[in-house]
């Protein structure tokens, strides 16, 4: 081969137009890769947080009126998280109360109501607790408002399980104390929290079930579900499973939020009125535009 067409060779090998209009594609290919990447990251960014308007509580529950001393549920126990605001918090309890309509008992919560409740809760403990169980009363005894006691953080194994949930009169079935004091019983899987609200002697005419959440963005509660509803004979002392519906409550001290979350109902066709054991009502704090339940 002459050396001339050697050089021929090397310069058709330095120079390819093909090679050349297969880099420059390439080239630009990857520049819309990083353009599109960027886009996508800052329009993922860009999603709208999980937010509602609850600073002042919003409630997800069911009501039943009638004089009683005491209730008891069973509640599905699941991991959850508080989310943000001022004192973000989200729980799924038992309340037992005193509406107080005449005034005539000194309940000084800033509310009307004298009550006992129970249940667990993310966010908001007195103790540091992530996720605890926890009872809190008002007593007719100008004693200070509000008082809660809270556990330490659940053992992870009640995840999963239930808590049997009583609050109950002295001289009812399983409370051997005297009529100014209600016991209180939360028995989860593993753990259990216990104690009394001595010195009350309010007179019970309410009890709810259900949620409450407290904050404004990205809290997050599966579905609980409240079973084996029960309220407890004022002459007797002895418990009867719900047998009427009552009427669901986001209200608070004649307030009500016509949002959700909390969203909750009866399970369908589990209502009390078609279940003898109470019926299955359920709560969840979850993102969605309609019930995510």
């Amino acid at each position: 081969m002459s050396r001339r067409t050697q050089l021929e060779q090397l310069d058709a090998q330095r120079y390819n137009p093909f090679t050349e209009v297969r880099f420059i594609t390439a080239f630009v290919v990857l520049l819309m890769c990083i353009a599109f990447g960027a886009t996508g990251t800052k329009a993922a960014s860009a999603a709208p947080a999980f937010s509602y308007s609850c600073a002042n509580h919003c409630y997800g529950r069911n009501l039943w009126s009638g004089n009683t001393n005491g209730a008891e549920t069973t509640i599905s126990v699941n991991p959850m998280g508080a989310g943000n605001g001022s004192e973000p918090f989200v729980n799924n309890e038992v309340w037992v109360a005193d509406p107080n309509s005449n005034g005539s008992e000194d309940c000084t919560s800033g509310s009307p109501y004298c009550w006992v409740e129970a249940g667990y809760a993310s966010g908001a403990s007195n103790n540091g607790a992530t996720e605890y169980y926890f009872w809190a009363d008002v007593r007719p005894c100008g004693c200070g408002g509000y008082h809660e006691h809270d556990s330490g953080n659940i053992n992870t194994n009640d995840y999963g399980g239930t808590a049997a949930i009583s609050i109950l009169r002295g001289g009812s079935s399983g409370c051997s104390y005297n009529n100014s004091t209600w016991c209180v019983f939360i028995y989860g899987d593993y753990d259990s929290w216990v104690g009394q609200s001595t010195g009350n002697t309010m007179h019970a005419s309410q009890i709810m079930i259900g949620q409450e959440l407290s904050g404004t963005s990205g809290a997050t509660a599966p579905t609980a579900n409240f079973t084996f509803n029960y309220w407890v004979d004022v002459n007797t002392g002895v418990p009867h499973f719900q047998t009427s519906d009552g009427t669901l409550d986001p209200c608070l001290d004649g307030t009500c939020w016509p949002v959700n979350p909390p969203w909750s109902g009866w399970v369908s066709g589990q209502d009390p009125r078609h279940s003898s054991d109470g019926g299955n009502f359920y709560t969840c704090t979850l993102p969605g535009n309609t019930n995510p339940c």
